[in-house]
């Protein structure tokens, strides 16, 4: 398997409470060949850790007194053998050609930091992956590849862990995205529990977004799910929809009258 820090980059990955889900995403890394870092929430309840510990020498607990993934971006970063740092949340996934073109990017030498467009995501009963065009990719741009000793770091929640002040920023064209998979691993209840830990963060930092993690309570948000053409997704939606069938577009649906307005 390739080794992330001779590529010149390290992929980072915080996660917590993912036992159920996060080989399904790190079956797709090792299907790309590639091998992250995984930081593992310490106050995770379950055998997240155990299971990631099984396939990988790069698993770490990692103290977070927060709610928060931006609490432990500049420890991650710090611990990671490269200058370079790609990080990735453990219900989001990188396209295969985000890789190549990350490492022409860094080799060119003109830029601190990238910013990828990010694409809200459901999964169908037959595990088809599919976009809600309800939400603009590019207003959900995410800063995740940087050089860790170049940025100024901050904890601020909805931030990318760090200041954009003094840094060269690329933005990084559409072909090269990320997915987000939060729809399609978590049920309603549990969304709604991540909007309570972001307004426990910061007063209303979960109710600004809250069209974004409960489109169900959105009375405005359009019947807008379009497939996605991304076929190395394929086998993560398939196995999602399997996982967890009541949170795919038709589970949803079934049990919420709301969510049928957007399935």
């Amino acid at each position: 398997m390739a080794d992330g820090a001779d590529e010149g980059v390290s992929i980072v990955i915080p996660t917590m409470n993912s036992q159920s889900y996060i080989s399904i995403i790190a079956d797709y890394y090792e299907g790309l060949g590639l091998n992250p870092y995984w930081f593992v929430d310490q106050k995770s309840a379950d055998r997240t850790f155990d299971v990631l510990a099984a396939r990988s020498q790069r698993v770490v607990a990692m103290h977070n007194d927060t709610a928060i993934i931006e609490a432990m971006v500049e420890k991650m970063s710090r611990a990671a053998p490269t200058d370079w740092v790609l990080r990735i949340d453990d219900d989001e996934l990188p396209t295969a050609q985000l890789f190549a073109f990350a490492r022409a990017v860094m080799q060119d030498g003109r830029f601190d930091a990238l910013g990828f467009v990010r694409h809200q995501c459901g999964v169908t009963a037959d595990g088809s992956l599919m976009a809600h065009s309800g939400h603009d990719p590019n207003v959900h741009r995410q800063y995740r590849l940087y050089r860790k000793d170049r940025v100024a770091y901050r904890s601020d929640v909805h931030t990318p862990g760090f200041h954009f002040d003094g840094l060269s920023v690329a933005h990084v064209g559409a072909e090269h995205c990320l997915i987000h998979l939060d729809w399609a691993i978590r049920s309603y209840a549990e969304r709604k529990r991540k909007v309570m830990n972001y307004n426990q963060a910061r007063e209303n930092a979960g109710d600004a977004w809250k069209a974004y993690y409960l489109p169900e309570d959105d009375a405005a948000a359009p019947n807008a799910f379009v497939p996605l053409e991304k076929p190395e997704f394929a086998p993560v939606a398939q196995a999602l929809a399997r996982l967890f069938p009541d949170n795919t577009i038709e589970g949803q649906a079934r049990q919420s009258e709301a969510f049928k307005r957007i399935a």
